[in-house]
C-alpha cells in the first residue's frame, strides 16, 4: 500500500495519522518551547525582549521546524513586512536566510557582559 500524502496544498510530504505532515501539523506546537508564554514578546522590537526569546528557542526541539513554518508564511515578503521572533531569528534574519537557503542562523545564547 503507498503511503499517504499530506492534504495540505500539493504538499508530497508523508501524512501523518491526521492526514497532515510534520511541517503542517499543528502537533509540533505542542512540543515547542515557547507553548504557553505571553505571545507579545515575541512581536518585541526591545533587545532585551529579543534576547529573552531566543534564549526559550536555543534548546527548542522543534526549531527546525518552526523555522520551516515561519519560512512558509513568510514566503516572497520583503523584511519589513515579517513580525517578530521566529525560531529564535528576527524578522531581518529569516529574510537572510530566505535569501540564502545554505546559511542556517542559529539563535545564540545571549553572551553575559
Amino acid at each position: 500500500m503507498p503511503a499517504l500524502t499530506c492534504v495540505y496544498n500539493r504538499c508530497t510530504e508523508p501524512a501523518t495519522l491526521d492526514g497532515l505532515c510534520n511541517f503542517h501539523s499543528p502537533a509540533w506546537r505542542e512540543a515547542a518551547a515557547c507553548r504557553g508564554t505571553d505571545l507579545a514578546g515575541w512581536y518585541s522590537n526591545y533587545a532585551e525582549d529579543i534576547a529573552e526569546r531566543r534564549a526559550i528557542c536555543i534548546g527548542c526541539p522543534v526549531l527546525a521546524v518552526c523555522l520551516a513554518d515561519a519560512q512558509a508564511a513568510e514566503h516572497g515578503l520583503p523584511p519589513h513586512k515579517r513580525y517578530g521572533t521566529r525560531a529564535g531569528l528576527t524578522p531581518a534574519q529569516r529574510a537572510e536566510v530566505a535569501r540564502n537557503p545554505d546559511l542556517l542562523l542559529m539563535p545564540t545564547a545571549p553572551r553575559s557582559a
